[in-house]
Order: C-alpha cells, then structure tokens, then sequence
C-alpha cells in the first residue's frame, strides 16, 4: 500500500533522481566497452541474462521517465550487474556509482509514492503526449542516398554550446563554449571530407572578430584544430586545414574505406567576453548553430545558458537551406528566415545538472560536459539546458538555437 509522500520531495527531485540512474547505467556499461543498442552480445560478455541488459539499455535510451521507472531492475539484479562489470574491468567509481544511484531510486520510492507501480503512473500522468516526427521516413531515404553519392556517413553529430556573463569583468559580453564531434565517420570512398568549420557571423552574415582558446589545453596543437583529443579516436586520423576570410575549414583527409577507417573526431573552443551581450542596431540575435552537410544517422544538438544572463528561453529553432549558401558565404538573419525549412521536432529542456545529459548515442557525453564546465569556471546547476535530437537532419543545411538579445539596462 502506498504510504503518504514526502512533502520536501518534489517531481522535479524524481526527474533528477532518475537521470543519475540513466548516467551511472551508461557510464558503467561504457567503462567495459559494451554495446547496448546489441543486448544479445553484451549479455553474452557480460554473462548475464539478455532480459536484464535489455531493461538497462532501455533506460539509458528512454527520455520517458515513467519507462525508467517501470523498467528499473530489483537491487539484487543490479548487484549481480555490478559485479559482472567489476570483472571485466570497470572502475570501482563507477559501479560505487550505480549502486549509489540504487540505493536513492529506493529511498525515492519510499518517500515519494510508497512503490514503484505509484511512482510510474504518477510519471506516466505528468508526461506530455509524443509528437510522431512524419518526415523522417523521407528524410532516411536521402540520407541513405546522399551517403551514396558523397561517399561518407557518420553515426552521430553532435553540437553543444555554453553561454555565461563575462569572466573578464568585459561590461556587455558574454562568455561562449562550443564542443564539436562527428561520432563514427565513415569513407564509403577514399575522399576528404570537412569535420569542423571554425567562424562567428553577425545578424547581416558579416564575419566578425573571433579569438578563442582549445577548451584541451594539454593536448593543443600549436597552429593546429582545437581537438578533444580524449573523445578523439586513438589513432587519430590526419586532419588538414584551409584557412578562409570567414575562419578555417578543418578536413579529414583521404584514408581507409569502411570500417577499418572509422573514426570520431571531437573539437571544443572557448571563447572570453567574445560576443555582445546586448542589441545594437545589426546585431539582434545570439545564434549557436552547427551546419549539417555530413549524412548521419542523428543529430544530438544543446544548447546551455546561464540562468544569471536572464536571457528569454526556450530557444527559437531554424533549420535553414544551405544548398545555395555554401558554408564560406555569409547569410543575414533576413535572408534566413525566407531560407526556413520546416522542423518537425522540438527541443525539450533538460534537467538541472550533468545527469540528465545522457545520452546512449554517445556514452561519454556527461564527462565531456564536465571538462567543458571545469574549463569554464562554471557550475552545471547554474545552467538551463535545452536539446534538439533528430534522425536523419536534412543536408546540406544549417540548425541554428536563437536567442534574442536584451536592450542594453539605462543607467
């Protein structure tokens, strides 16, 4: 029988709670180099039964928390998971982690619904409906073609950005972030293919100035692309670089077919007091967007503001045509807007913190946040998260948060 809830308990504590469960799952089955989108062979290295990996790779799929819920295993099926991991070679962080994360989902339960049945169809009851994306069958027939016809193909993309007021005491700026990857690029032909593209426009798609440090200064190349070099595949492909007026294209060169040329390439810049924070009369905007003219199969697209900066959330979202604005050429927020395709999918807010980052498409992704947030000087739970996924983007495109800017405060 349910037993009365804890009134210093709130739902957003639950959603949180459940998150960190999501994190720990996927840290401690990336830590063994399981697969989980193949629960058959993971069960198999792990010796474990297949329906138990299936419950756990279904929770750090599912965005549902009401499916986390239902889904979680008992203690003691965890325990046996732990100890599976911890003989293949898991950190005792990590499985101290999940058992941690165990112990306060039971606690939760407890406090907040009296048993997991009450904590489930409260989540189910809370839950927004799911709105069927319809263009997505299309759009995975072009990139099937697409990834024909260029002759590569990458798993994920992904695209973060941070925003803060100013750590240089700089009146009016705004501190930016941004970490790049391109996860299992593939030549399906041995041809060069641009990864990183480094530039800042204004509102009339005018270059403007931009200094930025690599956010992994201890593996910096002088001169060289700004690489995350612990999220970068091990060997690391040859990248090469063609400087242009608008910043510098960054390519993977010419290498193996297939498989044995795959690779992840990862790329993070920060930038001091490099943006306004304020309108000016050509500047009206604060974009952070990424272009998409690689074929992959999702793009996972953040977007982290500063709850100090008070800027008006949620952000817009653009998905704009880039077949007749090639990535070199500016393009004003004017001529965007008459470029606006139409998006099918919305972005949702995360939760606050780094566990509500996970994400199974990329297993490293809360401590690749973490390094970004060190790096900056800043706390996770200062900050409001906001995440557009989609399967098969549509390319050669641009998918660009906006956010408008404030009037400068009168003195």
């Amino acid at each position: 029988m349910p037993i009365a809830g804890d009134e210093n308990l709130s739902p957003e504590d639950v959603t949180r709670m459940l998150h960190s469960i999501r994190a720990a799952f996927a840290d401690l089955l990336h830590s063994v180099g399981a697969d989980l989108s193949r629960s058959r062979e993971t069960a198999r290295q792990l010796e474990l039964s297949r329906g138990l990996i299936w419950r756990v790779s279904t929770i750090v799929a599912s965005d549902d928390m009401a499916v986390v819920a239902q889904k979680m295993p008992t203690r003691e099926s965890v325990e046996r998971l732990c100890r599976a991991c911890g003989a293949q070679g898991a950190s005792t962080e990590s499985i101290e982690n999940t058992r941690a994360a165990v112990r306060e989902f039971e606690d939760t339960v407890k406090r907040f619904s009296g048993d997991r049945k009450s904590l489930a169809m409260i989540l189910s009851s809370a839950a927004s409906k799911d709105i069927t994306d319809q263009q997505e069958p299309a759009r995975k027939l072009a990139y099937q073609a697409n990834s024909t016809i260029w002759g590569t193909q990458a798993r994920v993309q992904l695209q973060s950005s941070f925003i803060a007021p100013s750590s240089n005491n700089e009146i009016g700026t705004v501190d930016y972030a941004s970490v790049s990857a391109l996860i299992g690029i593939r030549r399906l032909r041995s041809v060069s293919w641009p990864v990183y593209v480094a530039s800042v426009r204004g509102d009339e798609g005018q270059s403007l100035a931009f200094t930025y440090e690599p956010i992994d200064r201890a593996n910096a190349m002088p001169e060289g692309p700004p690489l995350l070099m612990e999220y970068c595949s091990s060997p690391l492909p040859e990248i090469r670089a063609l400087p242009l007026e608008s910043g510098t294209v960054y390519s993977l060169a010419e290498g193996p077919i297939g498989n044995p040329g795959i690779a992840t390439v990862a790329f993070g810049i920060i930038s001091r007091g490099g943006q306004t924070r304020y309108r000016s009369e050509n500047d009206e905007v604060l974009n952070f967007g990424t272009y998409m003219h690689t074929p992959v199969e999702r793009i996972v697209m953040d977007l982290f503001v500063h709850r100090d900066l008070g800027l008006p959330l949620p952000p817009d979202v653009m998905l704009i045509d880039r077949m007749v604005h090639p990535h070199q050429e500016g393009i004003s927020v004017e001529e965007a807007e008459r470029k606006r395709m139409l998006i099918s999918v919305d972005p949702r807010e995360l939760s606050p913190g780094l566990a509500s980052s996970v994400t199974p498409q990329i297993p490293w992704y809360p401590r690749l946040l973490n390094d970004v947030y060190e790096r900056g000087g800043w706390t996770p739970d200062d900050f409001r998260g906001y995440r557009l996924e989609m399967n098969y983007p549509p390319n050669p495109t641009a998918l660009v948060f906006g956010l408008k800017k404030p009037g400068r405060p009168v003195a």
